[in-house]
């Protein structure tokens, strides 16, 4: 019945390192992040402070018809991200499911006992470009399989900062602007699988479990550093697709 009044319930993930959300809708909304309500008095969202990984959103929007399902929002929603903690494996696993661009992988890891000594990083599988950086310098770029690098010569006594940023294509976002037969199955896969390994000649020592991070000791948490598309460090993520409707 046109005007009648009612709730519109959403379910999403939320992107690691989401600090701000950019969510028009029509009508009255409540917001809850893992279960917390959070204040939306605009259309300009402040979520929880801290060092995040993805989370849960459930949103709730008082409207009227025909403002249903996915006409209750005006326009996409966006984030503004900053760090966060993000685990190996597919961005569609944590609030990535539509980005096309790039996303920057950290970690820190001790220094070997002999430096120089051969040590190789291999990254594992991984859906996209990737190039390393081991202390600020770039230890090159692989587009495709193995994406190993030689960081013997680069790494130093103490801690050691990398950073891994991956680029996937543009089939994500196509497939979620527009209807095409071009995209294929297996073509919305992105990001860093893993295993990452430190491989030398009489050890191997493996990174990239999902852990709470400490910056003070060796860690194996890898850190979400925003989205790097086109130079831009701390662009929005735009989601193009409305939030799965409940």
């Amino acid at each position: 019945m046109p005007g009648a009044r009612g709730i519109e319930r959403f379910r999403w993930t939320i992107p690691p390192g989401a600090r701000r959300m950019n969510m028009a809708v029509h009508g009255k909304a409540r917001l809850w992040i893992d279960g917390r309500q959070v204040a939306c008095p605009d259309d300009r969202v402040t979520l929880p402070a801290g060092i995040h990984g993805p989370r849960q959103a459930l949103l709730e929007v008082e409207t009227a018809s025909p403002a249903r399902s996915a006409a209750a929002f005006r326009q996409p929603i966006t984030y503004e991200c900053g760090k966060g903690r993000i685990a190996l494996g597919d961005w569609r696993d944590q609030g990535l499911t539509e980005w096309s661009g790039g996303v920057a992988y950290e970690c820190v890891i001790p220094g070997p006992a002999n430096p120089g000594a051969s040590r190789v990083l291999d990254l594992g599988k991984v859906r996209g470009t990737a190039e390393m950086f081991v202390n600020g310098a770039s230890a090159g770029i692989r587009f495709t399989w193995p994406y190993r690098y030689e960081i013997g010569d680069s790494l130093v006594a103490g801690e050691n900062h990398l950073r891994i940023e991956v680029f996937n294509t543009l089939a994500p976002l196509f497939d979620a602007i527009s209807a095409s037969d071009m995209i294929h199955e297996g073509q919305q896969s992105s990001g860093m699988f893993g295993p990452v390994r430190l491989l030398g000649r009489t050890r191997e020592q493996t990174y990239g479990q999902y852990r709470p991070y400490s910056a003070a000791a060796a860690t194996s948490a890898w850190m979400f550093s925003g989205a790097v598309p086109g130079g831009m460090a701390q662009p929005a993520l735009r989601m193009n697709r409305p939030p799965g409707f409940h």
